[in-house]
């Protein structure tokens, strides 16, 4: 039986970030097991995982699971703090200070870091950077976002001055997908209607239970403005950088195990959108799911296979050390 158990760090500059643990109570992992260090996306928190079953399936593993929430985000989110930070202030000051915690509860030197979304595109950026890591697995995370999606391409263009305009420094994603979720998670159709739902869609409800896929969606958080104008940035130019990391130079330079998870029926990119992970020196993994969508990719009934087939590509970054 999965119990949860929260743990706290603080950053560099003094924010305090939560990390939530996920173990078996009749089945602990053992002193010294893998560790992994669950990231999840833009406007999300711990539930983009907790609500799927990619935990179990670690667990499962004898894995040690650690599901850390970035600033704004769920547990760490402290009443009236300004949403006025980028993702260079994620990428310099957060995960740092979750891998370093997630490396002491673990007793590990290197961690696995599993990125959902964002938090997969700030794993790409921490290529390039010393954090001890054994290997990064991303889920929905293409590196030119808007890849084969001419719908997001135009919306990347075309509401960002709207956001600019806005005196407040956070955008309310948490209602904004609250109104969005029936509909972004119907089922796929066909014709007109179905072609119209598919540039909306975050969710296969097919692959994922409908309640679960609800209760994230439910569950958002407000987002920093800066983040979105940021993400809108690199769908308008199909270039991501952050702190001045080029995520694709990154990804082909590192040497480390790097698998990428992508649904065929993500809203945000297609398949060629990972084309530089392929590209690089170290063991490579592309893995697309059939009929997955943006959401459903972390919780979906295919995820635990996913694990499954993944996990001596994951691990063996750890054995050889």
């Amino acid at each position: 039986m999965l119990d949860t158990r929260v743990h706290y760090v603080h950053s560099a500059d003094g924010f305090r970030l939560a990390i939530t643990e996920v173990f078996d109570r009749v089945s602990p992992a053992e002193a010294g097991a893998p560790t992994f260090l669950l990231v999840h996306g833009f406007a999300q928190n711990r539930s983009a995982f907790t609500c799927g079953v990619i935990p179990a399936a670690l667990t499962g593993h004898g894995g040690r699971v650690l599901i850390g929430e970035l600033r704004g985000h769920g547990l760490s989110s402290p009443a009236g703090a300004p949403r006025t930070w980028t993702l260079a202030t994620h990428l310099r000051q957060d995960l740092p200070a979750l891998i370093r915690s997630a490396r002491t509860i673990g007793g590990v030197d290197r961690i696995h870091l599993f990125g959902h979304s964002m938090g997969g595109l700030l794993g790409y950026a921490l290529l390039s950077r010393s954090h001890r890591l054994a290997s990064l697995v991303t889920f929905a995370a293409p590196l030119v976002l808007g890849s084969g999606r001419p719908a997001i391409r135009l919306a990347a263009r075309l509401f960002p001055p709207l956001f600019r305009a806005a005196r407040s420094h956070h955008v309310p994603m948490d209602q904004i997908l609250r109104i969005v979720a029936p509909h972004a998670t119907r089922p796929v159709a066909r014709g007109l209607r179905g072609l119209l739902r598919e540039t909306i869609r975050l969710a296969n409800p097919a692959l994922a239970e409908p309640e679960r896929l609800h209760d994230v969606l439910s569950t958002a958080d407000a987002e920093a403005r800066a983040v979105l104008l940021e993400l809108a940035t690199f769908a308008a130019t199909g270039r991501a950088e952050i702190d001045g990391t080029v995520l694709a130079d990154a990804v082909r330079m590192s040497p480390l195990p790097v698998a990428a998870v992508l649904g065929t029926r993500d809203v945000f990119a297609d398949e060629r959108s990972l084309d530089p992970v392929l590209a690089g020196p170290g063991p490579r993994r592309l893995v697309l799911v059939e009929d997955a969508g943006h959401v459903d990719i972390t919780m979906g009934t295919a995820a635990a296979e996913v694990v499954a087939d993944l996990w001596m590509f994951l691990t063996d970054g750890l054995s050889a050390e």
